[in-house]
């Protein structure tokens, strides 16, 4: 028996709206700072084991048809968003993909440690029986989302390559017990398919990356779309692993092992770096904001931050309240002058003098006329990252200066400087050894 399901449109406010990625197709072929993805390769499509099942269909089992609604961000793309309850072993749903289009469902289950629900998709092989082509046979883990804990989201994709339209069932099936609470269901079809998919599981990854560097080529063409990308580690190394700036807004990169019972665990990685042990790691990307677009092109970055450290900083620029040129002599020498603030500069490069991304930047400023006990005010310091470029800007505040030196300058109206003499230092925090310092004059006042 089927019974119609009609589906509110939810992604109007859930999805935003394209934006312009500065690393184009162009640049990503002639650029040698960018990796192609190489050609796929199977990495785990044989460790589900055996033949896709076959499911029947008794005389009395509800089959729910699921209408989509377009797009508004997007032609190619139609998109609905439900949530049902499981009161028996399996919800089934149809939907009709028209010859060439690519259908896409993710399935999250309620979050509890005893439930274990999987999803699966297929097409009738005679009148009361699915053959299941895609499924998706996580085991139930509470990972650490921003969100909260779950298990990661169930997830299928399959395209319509059979010439014609077809009708195909989504399987919403229980392998542990059941829960009063709903599950999500959001399904995605779309005509603009890349030519590598589909990938939308960890037990899908046709991508086994071998090369740090920085990937291109890929786009997040739907609001659930989901990449995934193995590695292997032979020996405990430490990664930074993040989508490089420049590619689709909200969409992020996640780390996973495969553990027990076939369960994804989430890797806890601080600003992007991840300690991990020796073995296969699962790299998904995609957007918790559903944020997606057909042209704008990710950039997945993996690099061996051990490989990767600072052995550079400078300092390009100061500037303050009387702005980045106020270079004075008094008899000490020749140095910048600051009051109030002091905003620095630079740039943070490896031992081939390449610009370093991401690299966390101590700046500090220390008022060398002051003793320590005064320690309260004679110190002070900030903490920056660097950008893609390898650049960095922080401003410190300035405490006042006690005006411990004095400079007499004689003409029609002399006049006299109170001054302090100060260090400004900048370091990798990572690498304190590699730093860099230079003097600066703090003002105090002046008497005529």
């Amino acid at each position: 028996m089927k019974k119609r399901l009609r589906l509110m449109l939810l992604m109007s406010l859930a999805i935003t709206s394209q934006v312009t990625s500065v690393f184009g197709s162009e640049l990503a072929t002639n650029n040698s700072d960018f990796i192609e993805l190489p050609k796929p390769t199977a990495v785990y499509k044989e460790t589900r084991g055996g033949s896709e099942p076959a499911i029947i269909i008794e005389e009395d089992t509800v089959v729910q048809e699921i209408e989509m609604a377009e797009s508004r961000q997007s032609k190619a793309v139609t998109y609905v968003e439900f949530s049902d309850t499981l009161t028996s072993d399996m919800n089934i749903y149809s939907i009709s993909v028209p010859a060439g289009q690519y259908i896409q469902v993710s399935m999250q289950q309620p979050a509890d440690k005893n439930v274990n629900y999987d999803l699966k998709i297929g097409t009738l092989i005679n009148s009361n029986t699915i053959g299941v082509q895609e499924q998706s046979l996580y085991g139930t883990y509470l990972n650490n989302y921003d969100t909260g804990y779950n298990t990661i989201d169930e997830s299928v994709g399959i395209i319509n390559n059979t010439g014609s339209t077809q009708t195909y069932y989504i399987l919403v099936t229980s392998e542990q017990n059941l829960s009063s609470e709903p599950f999500n269901l959001k399904v995605a079809l779309s005509t603009d398919i890349e030519a590598y998919e589909t990938d939308e599981s960890i037990f899908d990854m046709v991508y086994h990356l071998t090369t740090f560097g920085t990937y291109v080529g890929r786009t997040l063409s739907t609001p659930i779309d989901r990449d995934w990308y193995s590695i292997s580690i032979d020996e405990p190394k430490q990664l930074y692993i993040a989508l490089k700036e420049g590619g689709l807004n909200g969409a992020k990169a996640e780390v996973y092992k495969i553990g027990t019972n076939n369960t994804a665990q989430l890797i806890d990685g601080e600003d992007s770096i991840y300690n991990l042990e020796s073995g296969v790691y699962g790299i998904r990307v995609y957007s918790p904001q559903q944020s997606f677009s057909e042209t704008t092109q990710y950039n997945l970055q993996i690099i061996d931050a051990e490989e990767d450290k600072a052995s550079r900083v400078t300092i390009s620029q100061l500037n303050s309240q009387e702005g980045t040129d106020k270079y004075v002599t008094y008899p000490q020498g020749t140095y910048f002058r600051a009051t109030k603030w002091l905003e620095v500069s630079g740039q943070a490069l490896n031992s081939l003098g390449q610009p370093i991304a991401n690299k966390k930047i101590k700046i500090e400023w220390t008022n060398d006329s002051l003793s320590t006990d005064y320690s309260s005010s004679r110190y002070t310091y900030v903490d920056v990252y660097t950008d893609e470029n390898g650049m960095y800007t922080g401003r410190v505040q300035l405490n006042l200066a006690a005006g411990a030196n004095a400079y007499y300058i004689s003409g029609v109206y002399p006049v006299i400087h109170y001054y302090d003499m100060s260090t400004v230092k900048v370091s990798s925090v990572d690498e304190p050894s590699v730093n860099t310092e230079e003097t600066v004059y703090l003002f105090a006042y002046s008497r005529y």
